[in-house]
Order: structure tokens, then C-alpha cells, then sequence
């Protein structure tokens, strides 16, 4: 029997006079005793407490949600989501992002002046956008339309820019989106050289390396499908007859990188069938005539990133052997930012094919100075300049396009079980040693749960198994193989959702509700095994764009149980602050609810990613928060400050929120000779400094 709204919106009730009660009814500490140390004693359990009274309405309570979510998870959250948009929560309080995100979210479309309607539809190659009198209502319209057809969201106008969460930004001299190679040529072309230049993707990033102010132009290449000056078929002719592809990889791609890796991963398997978007491959790889469908060896979580800003920032999924993305990226063609010596003071822009050296080279260099579409390249062959630039941070020229490595189409099943995190901290070389599972990933939870007697962490394991798809007699995918699986993203949409009502709800709850929820949503993840195409089980389609930030953290595979154990000890220092000062203020604060994701990564090359010895691994420990809750930067700091008052060591994703403020830094994980190289290239392709954060 499926739970009803109804029914739920009496648990509500309950809910409130629970949250009530928790404070007139529990033993409080004093005004003066939380002045001197506002800690919840260190023996202390929140759920202690309360009082006997309390904690049987509340153990009653848990019993009766505990038996809906498991009689319907999904019918369970439906009903959850409808009651609490009913039930008129009193809102979080405002804060001081909520002036700059005022608005955000809307359609600013809307708001844009007429000539700037009429610029963007220009841009977007809408019918009649150059002809004066046309209709700007309908241009407005026909914007929206196209930008719904690309799949890229305009939440920004040409004067302002924003991340995905609203939580880095403002206001820029100029916003350029090209939609050619050499549009954005003739655009760089005489540009004044003391000009400060970013280049944005999806916005997807919460550190502050997308750092702009009222003095940048900011280059947006979401609208760059072509390449123009080699988009010919004769392009191609420059690879090198012995090329091989690396070990489980099968073929070399030519990309754009400014398209999102949904859009990709949709491409390359031929999901589209509009001609306009199947032929952006196609003109592209004219070597691969016809184009087969393939699939990145390995993905993050997230689809919604522009491909060179995930590689760039060094983002990576999970598995044993699967480097981060850079690991996969043969060739980058960058536009360098250089003076032009004819007019001093302005820009000049050429274009460089940047690759590694013998058996990483990919080009015939005879070829490549005799190929006419590529008159005016150079191509730079240098193993410290591609490990330099695949993890550029944006700091290195205008990435523009990549030759990539890619797979065959393949599939993963994944398996999913709930598990103890004392049963695994012990193995977990062993789980990345099983040949069984292509990816492993955990999501465990920071609330410990009684387990006999002792507590402990429950964890959600999610290994994957590689295997053929099996087509239909004409070559059709199965459409199951396709369907949005409800695997991660149902747990991470149910436990991340912020705005429409898990976190708002979370915030109007004590500490034992918080568990309870935490601990449901988890539960509704693990599922019977299922199948699917890689890109469809790779990515978590709700998680990407949840209003959240992250810290994230690499260690050595052979610290890793110690690093988890450390942050677990840290959010449970969190969680006792939380609950003293929510006794002291009467009123909610932030729980770090979210559970925390544990994955593996294969060491590479790049300057910038862990340096762990070829053939080994890191683990990342992402620790989330969400973005719209007042103690999301302390709670953060807290567990970066807690690494580096350990033994472990450790380095910073530099895409997720740190403590760097922009800086490129030695730490335990990355010695300062890749610092050094990676500033000497950082000169070569930004010789005037045009790109350096200020």
C-alpha cells in the first residue's frame, strides 16, 4: 500500500510539535555554560538529550516513516515533497548571497535590452535577427527556443556571469559567446594586451579560479560547435601512421570542448537525430567516416560542465586503472595570446597543436606544416606542456579544441548494497584489486548508527561491471539500456534537492530527524542490479545541478581509511556544534546531511593532479554543503583544517570550494618541481599575464 499525502502530512505535524517540544522539553545547558564553551560535551550523544518523553514520541515516530519508505521508496519521497511544499515551512533566513542570486533564476531573457536580444539572436543564427524591423517579442522567443534546443541554460546576460549556484560571479567589462573558431579570432584580434580575459564552460566550478570582475572579458565557448578554420575533411590528414591507442581505449576523437559533457557523451553515441547536431562529429572526424558510437572510458557524477572546464579543473570519476579526464586527452589546440609586433600594445592571436613526445605523439610533423588547414599553427611537441595544460585552471591561452581518446560503446551494470564502513576500511585495496568491477564508488553517511554494541557508518557501495550491449537486429539500442536509472541520482536528488524542500526541511528539524532522513535516503538507493550504456549509469542527471558546494580531498589509496576515519571524526564534531548551538539559539542550524562520496583514481601524468607513482592510486573523499545554508564555508574549513593538522597527506580539487584563493601552491601531494614546470608553461601560453587571476 502506497503511503498518501495525507498520512504524511500528519507526520509533518508531528514533526513540528516534535521540534517544539525537543527544547522546552530537553535538559538545556546554561546561558553561562555555553558561553564558555558553546561544545556539546565531547560524551555527549544529541539524541541523549532529550527527554525520555521526547524520545519516545520520536523512536514511534522514526518506526512508522521507517515502514513507508520501505513499503514504496520513490511513492514515500513523492509524498514527502507534495506534503512539504504544502505544509508552509518557515523558510532558511536570508542571507548575504541572497542580493546577488536575487533573480538569478529567473529567465533573463526577459530582462534584456532590445539590442541585446537582437545581438544574442545574431549569434544563435536565428532567421531574420539582422533585419531592423523584426519583431523583438518573437526574437525573444526564438532565443529561448534555441537556447532549450542546445541544452544550455541562459541565466546570464552579456554584463554579468554567474557559476551554476550563484556563489561566484558578477558583473564583466563583456560576455563573447562565438560560435566559430574564427569568430572568436577576429573577436581577440587587436584586443588591447593589458585586457583581462577568463574563459568560463558550465559554470560548474565553486572554487575561486573562476574569479571575474567589472574588468574581464569573459569568453563563453557554450555556442562553439565549429571549428572553421579545419572544420574540412582534409584536417585529419596530419595524424601519424603509428598511432596506437592506449591500453582499454579504442579510437582518437576530435572534440569541441565547449559543449557539455551531456551533449558529448549524447553525440558520440549517436543519440541525436537532428542533422545539424549529428554532423558536428562528423565534420570533426572525417577520418572515422561513419562515425560509431563510443563513450568516455570514465565520467564524474556530474553531465552538466563543458568538457575542457571538467578537464581543466582536473575532475575524474572512479576505478581501478581510470585516471582523472585529462588522463584521456592526446592533443589540446590552443589559442596563445601574444603582441602583435606591427601594432604594439594589442593582441595578435595564433593558434598552437599542443602534444606529448614519442609514443604520446599523435601528428606527423611533415604532415602537419604541409596541411593548408592549419596554415599559420605550431605545433608544440613537449610531455611537460601537455601535463601542464590539461590542467590549465583556465590560466593558459583559449583550449579550443582536443583530440581525445575514447572507448567502443560499452555498458556498466551497477550492483549496489548497503554496507558498514568497519567491514570495509580494511579492504579497500582489495576492492580495487577485484577484476570483477570496472568502478567503485561509496557514499557513506556522516551519521553513526548503532550496530550491536557499537556504532558505526553505514555506507552505499556502487561497484560496476563492464559489459556488451546486446542491439536489435537493426542495430538499436534497447531503450532500457537508456532509461534514467534511479540509482544515484534518486539518493543524491533526495538528500541534495536544497531549495525545494530536503534542506529547507532538514533546517527546521533537530538532530534526530536529521538522521532519520539521511539514513532513509541512503536506504532508497540501493536497488536490484541494473544495466545500462556507460554515459546513461556515469552521471548523477539531479545531483549536477543541485544547489550545492563541495570540499574535496585526495590522499593516498593506503591513507585513505585513516582520511575517512579523520572525516568522520570531524563531522562528528560538526554535528555535536550544531546541536549545542541550536540549544543555546532555540533554533536550527546546518546538519551536514548530504552523504559523503568516496572514489578511486589511477595517478597520471598532469602536473596538477596527486603525484602517487605510476600505476597507483588516490582516493578523493568529496564533502558536501549546501550552498544556500549560513555555516556551508565553515563547516568546509573545518575538515580542510583538520587534514592539515594530521599526518596525511593530501591536496585540494581545485574545482570544488579551498582555501587556496587562486594560488598555485606545493603541497604533500604535489611536489614544487610541478609547480615550477607548470609556471614556466603557464608563461609560454600567457606571456602578458592576460589570463593570470588578479
Amino acid at each position: 500500500m502506497q503511503p498518501s499525502e495525507s498520512e504524511i502530512q500528519g507526520l509533518f505535524d508531528e514533526l513540528r510539535a516534535l521540534h517544539d517540544d525537543a527544547w522546552s522539553a530537553s535538559d538545556a545547558p546554561s546561558e553561562e555554560s555555553l558561553e564558555e564553551s558553546p561544545e556539546a560535551p565531547e560524551d555527549q550523544d544529541p539524541l541523549d538529550a532529550l527527554s525520555p518523553e521526547v524520545a519516545t514520541r520520536l523512536e514511534a515516530l522514526k518506526l512508522r516513516l521507517d515502514a513507508l519508505a520501505q513499503e514504496d521508496p520513490i511513492a514515500f519521497r513523492a509524498a514527502m515533497n507534495a506534503a512539504y511544499e504544502d505544509a508552509a515551512w518557515p523558510p532558511a533566513e536570508a542571507d548575504e548571497d541572497e542580493e546577488i542570486l536575487e533573480g538569478l533564476h529567473d529567465d533573463p531573457i526577459d530582462g534584456w535590452a532590445d539590442e541585446e536580444v537582437r545581438r544574442f539572436a545574431s549569434q544563435l543564427g536565428v532567421p531574420t535577427a539582422g533585419e531592423p524591423d523584426s519583431d523583438v517579442s518573437d526574437l525573444r522567443k526564438a532565443v529561448r527556443n534555441e537556447w532549450k534546443r542546445r541544452d544550455v541554460e541562459p541565466l546570464n546576460t552579456f554584463h554579468q556571469w554567474f557559476n551554476c549556484v550563484g556563489q561566484r560571479g558578477g558583473r564583466v567589462v563583456e560576455r563573447v559567446q562565438p560560435g566559430s573558431l574564427s569568430d572568436l579570432m577576429e573577436f581577440l584580434h587587436g584586443l588591447p594586451i593589458d585586457a583581462r580575459v577568463r574563459v568560463v564552460g558550465g559554470g560548474h566550478s565553486s572554487s575561486d579560479v573562476v574569479d571575474v570582475d567589472a574588468g574581464t572579458v569573459l569568453i563563453d565557448l557554450s555556442l562553439m560547435r565549429t571549428l572553421s578554420s579545419v572544420d574540412a575533411p582534409g584536417w585529419a590528414g596530419d595524424y601519424a601512421d603509428d598511432v596506437e591507442a592506449p591500453a582499454g581505449l579504442d579510437r582518437l576523437v576530435r572534440l569541441p570542448v565547449g559543449l557539455s559533457i551531456r551533449n558529448l557523451t549524447r553525440l558520440l553515441d549517436r543519440r541525436f537525430v537532428d542533422d545539424d547536431e549529428s554532423a558536428v562529429l562528423d565534420r570533426l572526424n572525417p577520418h572515422l567516416a561513419p562515425m560509431p558510437a563510443m563513450g568516455f572510458p570514465n565520467l564524474g557524477g556530474y553531465d552538466a560542465q563543458s568538457f575542457w572546464g571538467a578537464c581543466t579543473t582536473g575532475t575524474h570519476g572512479t576505478g581501478r586503472g581510470l585516471a582523472a579526464l585529462p588522463g584521456v586527452v592526446a592533443s589540446v589546440e590552443v589559442i596563445v595570446l601574444e603582441e602583435d609586433p606591427d601594432h604594439p600594445g594589442s593582441i595578435r592571436p595564433r593558434i598552437e597543436q599542443v602534444e606529448g613526445v614519442g609514443s604520446r605523439a599523435v601528428t606527423d610533423p611533415t604532415r602537419f606544416a604541409a596541411n593548408p588547414h592549419k596554415a599559420g599553427w605550431t605545433l608544440n611537441s613537449s610531455d611537460e606542456a601537455l601535463d601542464a595544460i590539461t590542467v590549465s585552471l583556465g590560466f593558459m591561452g583559449i583550449v579550443v579544441g582536443a583530440n581525445v581518446w575514447l572507448k567502443d560503446r560499452y555498458g556498466l551494470s551497477d550492483q549496489v548494497s548497503m554496507e558498514w564502513w568497519g567491514d570495509l576500511k580494511d579492504r579497500l585495496e582489495e576492492e580495487l584489486d577485484d577484476p570483477a568491477f570496472r568502478h567503485v564508488q561509496y557514499m557513506i553517511s556522516g551519521f553513526p548508527r548503532l550496530r550491536g554494541a557499537k556504532k558505526d557508518h553505514r555506507v552505499v557501495c556502487m561497484r560496476r561491471a563492464e559489459f556488451e550491449p546486446q542491439l536489435g537486429p537493426d542495430g538499436e539500442v534497447p531503450p532500457e539500456l537508456l532509461e534514467e536509472r534511479p540509482l544515484q541520482a534518486q539518493m543524491l536528488g533526495f538528500m541534495r534537492q536544497g531549495p525545494t524542500w530536503f534542506l529547507n526541511l532538514i533546517e527546521g528539524l533537530p538532530f534526530p530527524m536529521a538522521d532519520l532522513l539521511a539514513a532513509t535516503a541512503m536506504r532508497e538507493a540501493v536497488t536490484e542490479d541494473i544495466e545500462r550504456l556507460s554515459f546513461v549509469t556515469l552521471k548523477l542527471r539531479e545531483a549536477a545541478y543541485a544547489p550545492m558546494i563541495a570540499t574535496e580531498v585526495f590522499v593516498p589509496l593506503d591513507r585513505a581509511a585513516e582520511a575517512v576515519d579523520l572525516m568522520l571524526t570531524t563531522t562528528r564534531a560538526l554535528h555535536k556544534r550544531a546541536f549545542a548551538r541550536e540549544r543555546r539559539f532555540e533554533k536550527p542550524l546546518y546538519w551536514q546531511v548530504s552523504p559523503v562520496a568516496i572514489r578511486f583514481v589511477a595517478g597520471s601524468t598532469a602536473l596538477l593532479l596527486p603525484h602517487v607513482g605510476e600505476g597507483e592510486h588516490y582516493v578523493s573523499i568529496e564533502i558536501p554543503a549546501a550552498r544556500d545554508l549560513e555555516d556551508r564555508y565553515e563547516t568546509l574549513q573545518a575538515h580542510i583544517d583538520a587534514y592539515r593538522a594530521s599526518d596525511i597527506p593530501f591536496t585540494l580539487h581545485w574545482g570544488q570550494w579551498n582555501d587556496r584563493e587562486g594560488q598555485v601552491l606545493a603541497d604533500d601531494l604535489i611536489p614544487q618541481s610541478a609547480v615550477d614546470a607548470w609556471e614556466r608553461q603557464r608563461t609560454h601560453f600567457d606571456p602578458h599575464g592576460m589570463m593570470a587571476r588578479r
